[in-house]
């Protein structure tokens, strides 16, 4: 329950109380003793050790590089030591690691980070768990690394894979995980029809993508993007 809350804390913009929560989180996982079924979260939501991830991605999101890299290097040992080579656990750093690269414009050792990422996906055994929470991760950021450059195939490609990720009974903890989720495909689409010069497909995305936006997310990440993107389609437009 509180990586969830710190989770809504970040997508809605409070970074304080989400820093403070994941930091918490983070230092409660250091304590405990490493081990495989114990470490599982109920509900087949994953493990104890995602706290690592949810606070290295904050810390891309507010810029803070550094500290994210700390945290996943710490997590994929952490890991190594715990499940098997095999397992679904051992991927979530490896993703991490490449949304890393993106970030610092390393597109690629981005790409081929998150290609290694997907064939330990492949290769993994592990049940009672939904890979798409994985492969929703490096499918975002290679739509977005296609998109910026204006390799709009592979950004279609990478999209539809996206889309089908995330659809599908209780792939989210949250309704407003659901929401921002399906806003946040619908901004991408956006940007690929703008590219491809479809001004009203872009339109038409963009007013489905911001039916989605929860009211309360005027400071997110998100609300940004779309912003952005809309202000893209008013200059092309006009």
């Amino acid at each position: 329950f509180s990586l969830e809350l710190a989770d809504i804390y970040s997508k809605l913009g409070d970074f304080t109380n989400a820093e403070k929560l994941y930091m918490s989180l983070v230092e409660q996982v250091r304590k405990i003793k490493s081990h495989r079924r114990s470490s599982r979260l109920p509900f087949l939501e994953g493990t104890v050790y995602d706290a690592y991830e949810s606070l290295g991605y904050f810390y891309l999101k507010t810029g803070n590089v550094r500290k994210a890299e700390q945290l996943f290097k710490e997590s994929a040992s952490t890991r190594e030591a715990v499940f098997g080579k095999r397992s679904v656990f051992r991927v979530h750093p490896v993703v991490g690691m490449g949304s890393l690269y993106y970030k610092k414009g390393e597109y690629r050792k981005a790409v081929d980070t998150f290609f290694r990422a997907a064939r330990m996906l492949h290769r993994a055994t592990t049940s009672n768990y939904d890979y798409d929470k994985v492969s929703r991760l490096f499918f975002y950021d290679l739509a977005e690394i296609c998109l910026l450059l204006e390799k709009n195939e592979e950004a279609r490609d990478y999209l539809y894979q996206l889309s089908v990720s995330a659809s599908g009974f209780a792939k989210f903890r949250s309704r407003i995980e659901t929401r921002m989720t399906t806003a946040r495909i619908l901004e991408l689409k956006a940007r690929l029809a703008l590219l491809t010069g479809d001004l009203k497909q872009a339109q038409d995305y963009l007013n489905r993508a911001n039916t989605f936006l929860p009211e309360d997310v005027a400071a997110s990440d998100l609300k940004f993007r779309l912003l952005k993107t809309q202000a893209l389609l008013f200059w092309r437009t006009n």
